[in-house]
């Protein structure tokens, strides 16, 4: 999947746990929830790898890059031009956070609204999620 600053999201070389932030723009929960994200990825970084993944085929490239310019986002953003990455994950709401383990299996998934009140549980699966990998 193709990203901003040209990066491209290839799952199958990542062998670490790994945050998935399904989003838009036009989505008031989702900008209210993006900042956690954003904490958590800084907090995280080189851990866990986190992917922001833009509904961009309800969504636009250009209202994505103006988002993230405005918020000043360093999180790693990704375009689901054709909802297919969507479809994989039956994401039905946004914004729906999913959490994979090293293998790719799903340990964890959070649907609807949650900003920041949801900080303190995402901290806790991505903790637990760390301690299980690493055998602790």
């Amino acid at each position: 999947m193709e990203g901003l600053n040209n990066r491209i999201l290839d799952s199958s070389a990542i062998n670490k746990p790994m945050v998935l932030s399904f989003w838009a723009t036009w989505c008031s929960y989702c900008r209210e929830e993006m900042p956690v994200i954003e904490l958590l990825y800084r907090e995280y970084e080189g851990k866990i790898e986190f992917a922001a993944i833009n509904l961009t085929h309800l969504d636009s490239v250009d209202s994505v890059k103006d988002y993230v310019k405005k918020e000043e986002l360093r999180l790693p953003v990704y375009f689901d031009h054709d909802g297919e990455v969507t479809g994989q994950f039956r994401v039905i709401s946004t914004p729906t956070v999913v959490l994979l383990d090293p293998q790719g299996k799903e340990v964890y998934r959070k649907v609807g609204a949650g900003g920041k009140d949801s900080e303190d549980e995402f901290r806790h699966q991505l903790d637990q999620l760390l301690a299980d990998t690493e055998g602790g």
